[in-house]
């Protein structure tokens, strides 16, 4: 009720128990007038409202961030054309022939199964740290491993085909890629785009955000061949790797934690439950405030802490949506749709 009070004007601080009842008469009574001549919004209309309202506009921000960043990281092109990847790997050329009767490719499929292996085992990890240590932290921890995983790929494509240790290392490190993936930016995408719009306009958020994963994947489907004829396996996954550094940049500054970012919530311990309104708190506050404190807080932080280990860095900084404790965010008004 504290979203709709600061919306009504209503004050919220210390209220006496007959205040509180005539704030909630006050509310109940508002929502119901506005219940009762409001006209349901059709998709085109709640479309519209994700980009007009600002509140929106961050949440399916962060979303098609993460969506774009899934297909930035390159599994996709990786798994569409895993065989003929791990086949090339072997031979070091692609030969037209019947391909069910050539034992490396035969080999290629197996690896090419193992890839899928190492998707669905390296899931689960996902399903253990997603709420206890959050979206975006998962995001962050496993991007750049992502990124090194793919360079490393990517140069282990020079070492000689007549070197029997060629396959071995580029299998190692593409199912190291593959775990990573699994456990970050594979799940958290899907998961973060389902809770961060409100309820009216989760739906068309959603499928959105869905829309430009998939739009994303087709490209890749598309233009994938073409650039490996041109600059081959080694130059594809070193744009990838490069790719994925992109992706980091764009999660670090857009993407906000849905997970235990609760309002009142500490910087250490386990996830908790964000309810509703306090997601309108974590959307509420501006992209450039956030971005902002990422790069003067988070970010000098983290090099202090994780870089130069330096041991008389302060503890881990609160989280933005604690340390916004105004909430001096501009009040987003619905645009009238006629």
């Amino acid at each position: 009720m504290e979203v709709e009070s600061r919306f009504l004007g209503v004050s919220t601080k210390f209220p006496t128990h007959d205040e509180d009842k005539r704030r909630t008469s006050k509310l109940s009574s508002t929502f119901r007038r506005r219940s009762a001549t409001a006209r349901p919004a059709n998709y085109w209309q709640k479309l519209y409202q994700i980009f007009a309202i600002k509140r929106n506009q961050r949440a399916i921000t962060a979303a098609v961030v993460c969506m774009i960043g899934q297909q930035l990281c390159g599994v996709n092109a990786l798994q569409f054309f895993s065989s003929t990847f791990f086949c090339y790997a072997r031979e070091g050329t692609i030969k037209d022939e019947n391909l069910l009767a050539n034992s490396s490719y035969l080999q290629s499929l197996f690896l090419s199964w193992g890839i899928g292996l190492a998707n669905f085992l390296f899931t689960f990890p996902a399903y253990y740290f997603i709420d206890r240590k959050g979206r975006r932290w998962l995001l962050l921890i496993t991007i750049p491993l992502m990124a090194l995983t793919s360079l490393a790929a990517g140069l282990s494509f020079l070492i000689p085909v007549a070197n029997g240790a060629r396959t071995p290392v580029i299998a190692v490190f593409t199912f190291l890629f593959m775990a990573a993936y699994s456990s970050g930016i594979g799940p958290v995408p899907f998961t973060l785009s389902a809770e961060v719009f409100p309820m009216e306009h989760r739906m068309v958020g959603m499928s959105f955000a869905v829309f430009t994963n998939l739009f994303g994947a087709g490209v890749l489907a598309l233009f994938v061949p073409q650039l490996t004829n041109v600059i081959g396996h080694s130059g594809l996954l070193g744009i990838f790797a490069g790719l994925n550094v992109v992706a980091f940049i764009l999660v670090f500054f857009f993407v906000r934690e849905t997970a235990g970012a609760a309002v009142g919530g500490g910087a250490f311990g386990n996830m908790i439950s964000v309810s509703l309104e306090e997601l309108n708190y974590i959307f509420g506050v501006p992209a450039a405030k956030h971005a902002m404190y990422q790069w003067d807080t988070v970010l000098p932080w983290a090099w202090r802490y994780y870089v130069l280990r330096d041991k008389a860095c302060p503890d881990q900084p609160q989280k933005l949506y604690n340390w916004a404790s105004a909430r001096d965010w501009e009040i987003q008004e619905v645009p009238r749709v006629v």
